[in-house]
């Protein structure tokens, strides 16, 4: 059997299952219909009624005793032997009640028919078996009338009677015994030949999957295996164009641009067929206007039509024609068939997209005055890889994939695309939508959010953003002179390039130094550790590398609280939307497509980079709020002890020939000295500057003691509830966590609170602190803001929204959490959850 196949019950195994449970039945039958058979001695035989109730009771508790055999683990090895128990209970029974009547003539011999007749329909047994417990029930009821029928005591024409009907009873039974067992035995074969046929169905069903998943993988594969080479022969060359040639030098690079971006299609191409093929690929249903459409691919194939001499128009019947679809993919179907007409149309013909609609469908057809196709070729046309012309005659390029892809393409739309042609007049090809979004099944839309634009801009034989706009040929931005960005303290921006292809990482490092400091590595995991050795402002990765891919390198990033921060752009050949959202939900924060231009990727450099700063800008601004706030406490609680000081001291000199109040002087002064002494015990404790950039163990009961010290200035009137039932230290960094402490008791006290609850205890692997207060609260619409950054409920220059934010971040780069909730009786509650530095004792 092959490994991991189900194995089922044999016939026989099948057989005692069922023939099991026929005897169950038959017992419960049997317990509860015996002794309502007393009603009927009642009625036909009133003077033995008393006496035959004795007997059925009995035969009843007999079968509630059998029954709960049967519930026995031994029971499933006996199931004929258990099932022949009801019948020949009963039977027996009804045979101590017919000795006790008229004997063998006695009517209520109608009883065992019913006992042979329970054979046929309880049980499903070999018509041996079956034909033994009828002949058993035939023996109790024979035997006992053998004496008197041998003395000529018994009547002989009821006698034959009975025996008669007992007798075709039986048969009866055998009968549906065998009809009953070959019934179940083809039932049985039937359900393995399903179960075998399922198992190869499931194999087979898997070996296609895997067949799909290695295709799906192998596209992946040549994509970046091609793009890749592909971006280090467009890229130099848009460079290139951006510089002054000679007409000469500059129309042999534009042949290379364009025949490298006519290999990109190809590529892409075949990509879109793959996630067809897979049910992958989904449409972006926007309205566009398919006379606008027209006009622009007819546009962009134009200056080729007017080389050749060829006439291209856009014909339609309205200034606008509304539709519903993928605008980038009816893109494609209607370049593709434009691109058709154009190969094979010669010099001088005529080609016309015609835009038309009815009331239930719209479309546009392309129609040449070329050379046609032939009828045998017709079928054929929209196979994928299908030449009209045999690939040794061939004067036409392409791989036969585009009518192919048009077709797919235009069905998943819930429309068609047909073609009518004649030899040597020419070709229609026809695409026919329905009007409307309500055909759209949910499997082919797309569900995320995704930009789209409604037109994007393409030439005739390009994808989105295969070719630069004439504009990024000159951007006005980045000259090569340019002054690069510039870090703090004047310094050149660092960035780390995780590339495994040896030629592109070269490019791109020798792109990227005029501007910063560039250090390249070959895999991720090399990334990892260089980013460990020193400051790096920002990781480019490549997505497909071997060992740890540049999925992984982010993820690995974003997953370390002292690596977060940083910036990652991730470069690959994988294009689909699919691959964009897996790399942006492993953290990347921006996405560049191979092949692409070096200028457009210092762009996407930079402007990450301006937004670092800008977040460090932020956060450096709520730390000066925070410090700005011990200052306010600190400044608050020396002067009043500095105050005491500098008066007694002034006294002090006068005091000398009045040796108690110079002895009442000096206690002022030192208690005074002692004052501040704490005071700056409260703010080292607190700050712990030579710890802040570690996670170590810390008291927790100590962070929150000594920011309610630093506060004390503004807590006038407010009585604190401190529970400390935990004595276990957390791991966190210790001078942001009480920066944490400080900012929640802070907002605690600025809600106006009269109580402020402290509340620590243990939760198995961490540590539990509850802050709460009996202020107003937050609003229900504000309690899901509340830890977004700039959110604020306070007046405008009162606070920039950031604390929470912070506290949020600094709780979860700990390993932590902080959440908010409201208190039943009013106010607000707020949790920090750390991980413990000990284990639970």
């Amino acid at each position: 059997m092959a490994e991991g196949a189900v194995q089922h019950p044999s016939f026989d195994e099948s057989l005692a299952t069922i023939n099991l449970a026929g005897a169950r039945l038959g017992y419960l039958l049997s317990a509860v219909l015996m002794p309502a058979g007393a009603l009927l001695d009642i009625v036909v035989v009133p003077g033995r009624a008393a006496s035959f109730l004795v007997i059925r009771l009995a035969a009843g508790a007999v079968a509630l005793v059998l029954l709960a055999v049967t519930r026995m683990p031994a029971a499933a090895r006996h199931p004929v032997l258990l099932g022949a128990g009801p019948p020949l209970l009963c039977a027996s029974a009804i045979e101590l009640l017919i000795v006790r009547l008229s004997g063998a003539t006695s009517t209520y011999y109608a009883g065992l028919n019913l006992c042979i007749l329970a054979v046929a329909v309880l049980y499903t047994w070999r018509w041996q078996q079956a034909a033994l417990v009828s002949s058993a029930i035939l023996g109790l009821w024979v035997i006992p009338a053998l004496p008197d029928m041998l003395a000529g005591r018994l009547e002989f024409a009821q006698f034959f009677s009975n025996l008669y009907f007992l007798t075709l009873t039986s048969v009866i039974a055998v009968a549906s015994a065998v009809i009953r067992y070959r019934s179940a035995q083809r039932e049985h074969e039937a359900r393995l030949g399903l179960a075998e046929t399922s198992i190869e169905l499931s194999a087979t069903l898997e070996r296609v999957r895997e067949l799909d998943r290695l295709k799906n993988e192998f596209f992946a594969n040549v994509s970046h295996e091609l793009r890749t080479p592909l971006t280090l022969i467009l890229t130099p060359i848009e460079d290139l164009l951006t510089r002054q040639f000679s007409d000469g030098a500059r129309d042999a690079l534009l042949v290379i641009r364009r025949n490298a971006y006519r290999l990109l299609r190809l590529i892409d191409d075949l990509l879109d067929l793959a996630r067809l093929d897979v049910g992958g690929l989904r449409l972006h249903v926007a309205e566009l206007d398919l006379i606008e459409l027209g006009n622009r691919v007819a546009d962009a194939a134009r200056a080729t039509a007017e080389v050749r001499g060829i006439a291209l128009s856009v014909e339609a019947t309205a200034q606008e024609l509304p539709a519903f679809g993928d605008p980038h993919r009816l893109e494609i179907v209607l370049t593709n068939l434009l691109g058709n007409a154009l190969k094979f149309s010669d010099d001088g013909a005529q080609i016309t997209i015609g835009i038309w609609s009815t009331d239930a469908r719209v479309g546009f057809a392309v129609s040449d005055t070329g050379r046609g196709i032939a009828e045998g070729d017709l079928e054929r046309i929209f196979e994928r890889f299908y030449q009209v012309e045999g690939s040794e005659r061939r004067r036409q390029g392409g791989a036969g994939i585009g009518l192919a892809l048009a077709k797919k393409l235009v069905e998943l739309h819930g429309g068609t695309l047909s073609v009518k042609s004649q030899l040597g007049v020419g070709s229609t090809f026809n695409v026919s939508l329905p009007r409307g979004r309500a055909h759209f099944p949910d499997e082919v839309l797309e569900r995320r959010r995704v930009k789209v634009e409604l037109h994007p801009g393409r030439r005739s034989n390009d994808r989105v953003n295969e070719l630069p706009s004439e504009a990024l040929l000159d951007p006005p931005a980045l000259e090569p002179d340019a002054e690069p960005l510039r870090m703090d303290r004047g310094r050149r921006a660092r960035i780390l390039v995780a590339e495994d292809e040896q030629d592109l990482r070269e490019y791109i490092e020798t792109a990227l130094k005029p501007y910063y400091d560039v250090t390249s590595v070959g895999d991720g995991a090399a990334a990892l550790k260089r980013l460990k050795a020193g400051r790096v402002d920002l990781v480019l990765t490549d997505l497909m590398m071997p060992g740890t891919s540049g999925t992984d390198l982010c993820r690995k990033i974003k997953q370390d609280p002292s690596l977060r921060s940083l910036p990652v752009i991730v470069l690959t050949a994988l294009s689909s939307t699919d691959n964009v959202l897996d790399a942006y939900s492993a953290g990347a924060d921006d996405f560049v497509t191979k092949p692409f231009h070096s200028r457009v990727l210092v762009a996407r450099i930079n402007a990450q980079l301006k937004l670092r700063a800008l977040g460090f800008q932020i956060a450096d601004q709520a730390r000066l709020a925070t410090a700005g706030m011990l200052a306010g406490g600190v400044s608050h609680e020396v002067k009043n002890p500095l105050n005491a000081i500098a008066n007694a001291a002034r006294l002090l000199p006068n005091a000398k020939d009045r040796p108690e109040l110079e002895l009442k002087l000096l206690d002022i002064i030192i208690l005074g000295a002692k004052r501040i002494e704490d005071i700056v015990n409260s703010l080292e404790e607190h700050v712990h500057p030579a710890e802040g950039a570690q996670t170590l163990p810390c008291d927790v009961k100590s962070g929150v003691e000594s920011s309610l010290r630093l506060l004390e200035h503004k807590m006038n009137g407010v009585l604190v509830h401190a529970e400390y039932r935990s004595t276990r230290p957390v791991l966190a960094l210790a001078r942001e966590l009480n920066h944490v402490f400080l900012n929640l008791l802070d907002n605690a006290v600025r809600a106006g609170s009269s109580n402020i609850w402290i509340r620590l205890e243990d939760s198995e692997a961490h540590v539990l602190l509850s802050i709460s207060d009996d202020g107003p609260g937050v609003a229900q619409e504000s309690a899901e803001l509340i830890f977004e950054p700039f959110f604020t409920t306070r007046a405008i220059g009162q606070g920039m929204g950031l604390g929470l934010y912070l506290s949020r971040r600094i709780v979860e780069s700990c390993g932590g959490s902080l959440q908010y909730r409201p208190r039943q009786t009013g106010g607000a509650e707020f949790v920090v959850e750390l991980p413990s530095g000990e284990a639970t004792s």
